[in-house]
Order: structure tokens, then C-alpha cells, then sequence
């Protein structure tokens, strides 16, 4: 029975060897503190904006001009527009053998005298526009050596231009002159009205003084006044 103190005596002994060898697996293990590294920043670089891409502008489409059509051409039997003496569009120059010309009137101011001629047709309505030519013969029959020029002499143009001429209707014309100077007396007036070629004939009184006469266009009959 001596052996069984000696395995218990060993046996302890092997157990406090054990125990010295390792002491930390008796105890509880110490909490080894752990400082955590400082974080620094880092600092924050200003952000570039980004780029503006520059979007072309859509131009306005250039609008296409639009093609000019040619007018139709006016109906001949359309009203022209109005004017100081009107007449319609496409009625026919008046025919010499259906027209009159008398000398109608006189109208003397403090240095000029205008003789005033009168127009009329015994044909179909027609229209006159334009100056006239003139020539005055003496009494025997001899052309009068003066210079002819339109207007002057207060003559009046305000209604030249187309003029109408009915059975119902007189147009006129009109002689202007000086009265100071050489003067000369005619006894007939030759007058070729614009647009035809036949002149027409008419006993005047009219006295050229200055060697100078004035002539007006064909005008409607109220337009000689002034």
C-alpha cells in the first residue's frame, strides 16, 4: 500500500508544476488597450466647374423669299386710277375728223393773256392726254415766227393727263403770252392733238406778244380756270 502515496505525491507535484508554468491560463486574460490612430483630414480642394460646353444656337431659318409673279394684265375695260381728269383705261384716242375746235374765251391778267380753246367730239367717247403742237398763221396764212414751250404764263396743268371726251363733255387748251414786247396778230390756230396726226383748225383773234407762247395740255373744260 506503499505506493499509492507516492503516485498521489507525484501526481500533485506534476499538477503544480503545470500550474507555475502557465499562469495566465488560471487567471483571466488583462484587456490590452488598443488606441486607435488619429484620423486626419484630408484636406477638401476646391471642385473645378465643370466646363460649359456652349450649344450652338438654332438660326433662324432664312425665310425663302417668295417668287414675284408677274401681274396679270390690267382689263382693258377696268377704271384707271383716279386722277385730276380720269378716263377709262383702253378708250380710243379721239379721231380728228369727229372733233371741233373753237376758240372759246380770253382771259387777260396783268402780264400775261391765255387764249382758251374748246373741244368736242361728235363721234364715239375717246380720250386725249398730252400736250398738243401748235402753229399760228397770220391773216395771210404765213406761220408766225415765235417760239412755242409748254406751260408758263399761268396756264394751268393741274388736271393733265388722260381725258375723257363725250358728246356730253368738252375738253380745252390753252395759248399763253406776254403782254409786253413786239406783238403780232394771228388769225388762225393749227393745233395736232397728242396722239393723232391730223391737225385741226380754228379762226382765232389771239395777239403773240414777245415772240413767245405757251402751251398747255388738253384739260377738262373746269381746268382752265385760275
Amino acid at each position: 500500500m506503499r505506493s499509492t502515496p507516492v503516485l498521489l505525491l507525484l501526481a500533485g507535484l506534476a499538477l503544480g508544476g503545470c500550474s507555475s508554468a502557465s499562469p495566465s491560463a488560471a487567471g483571466p486574460s488583462a484587456a490590452v488597450p488598443t488606441s486607435a490612430a488619429p484620423t486626419t483630414d484630408a484636406p477638401v480642394l476646391p471642385t473645378a466647374p465643370a466646363p460649359v460646353v456652349a450649344t450652338p444656337t438654332a438660326r433662324p431659318a432664312t425665310p425663302t423669299p417668295a417668287r414675284s409673279t408677274p401681274d396679270a394684265p390690267q382689263d382693258p375695260l377696268s377704271p384707271a386710277p383716279a386722277l385730276e381728269s380720269p378716263a377709262p383705261v383702253g378708250q380710243p384716242t379721239c379721231r380728228p375728223a369727229a372733233l371741233t375746235l373753237v376758240d372759246a374765251d380770253q382771259l387777260t391778267g396783268s402780264s400775261a393773256v391765255r387764249e382758251v380753246f374748246s373741244l368736242r367730239t361728235t363721234g364715239a367717247s375717246c380720250q386725249l392726254d398730252g400736250y398738243p403742237v401748235v402753229r399760228l398763221l397770220d391773216a395771210g396764212g404765213a406761220t408766225l415766227p415765235v417760239t412755242y414751250r409748254r406751260g408758263g404764263y399761268g396756264l394751268p396743268t393741274a388736271g393733265a393727263g388722260p381725258v375723257a371726251l363725250s358728246r356730253d363733255t368738252t375738253a380745252s387748251l390753252e395759248l399763253g403770252t406776254s403782254r409786253t414786247g413786239t406783238c403780232r396778230d394771228a388769225a388762225t390756230v393749227v393745233v395736232t392733238l397728242p396722239g393723232t396726226t391730223t391737225a385741226l383748225r380754228s379762226r382765232t383773234s389771239f395777239r403773240v406778244c414777245g415772240g413767245a407762247v405757251g402751251v398747255s395740255p388738253v384739260l377738262r373744260r373746269g381746268d382752265t380756270e385760275g
